[in-house]
């Protein structure tokens, strides 16, 4: 296994671990996160984790709970990443981290 995939499966289990601590804690905390973060990309053509700071405001247990929520849209293509990052600033314990900016794969423009 080289470095890059040893990376990528402490990663995983890193944001498995921060899940299941999560909904050990609130088991509907996950779905509630996600279907906010679903109803954003819904009305917005992009997202960015200050949005979902914004509109939806329940804490998790642990701060990483909200990778396994973002990773889960895009396995089910709700969001993509577009490539780009933008500093946080909604959260200050974020200390203006670099947090990517997804397109949404289900985006619908009301005229």
């Amino acid at each position: 296994m080289d470095l890059v995939d040893l990376a990528e499966d402490l990663k995983q289990r890193g944001m498995f671990l921060a899940s299941a601590a999560q909904e050990f804690v609130s088991p509907l905390w996950s779905e509630r996160a996600f279907h906010a973060l679903k109803a954003l990309a819904r009305m917005q053509a992009t997202v960015h984790a200050d949005d979902m700071a914004r509109a939806f405001t329940e804490k998790p247990s642990h701060p990483n709970a909200f990778g396994a929520v973002w990773q889960r849209a895009i396995r089910e293509r709700v969001i993509t990443h577009s490539g780009r990052v933008k500093a946080c600033t909604v959260d200050p314990g974020k200390h203006k981290h670099q947090s990517p900016v997804y397109l949404s794969l289900i985006y619908r423009r009301i005229s």
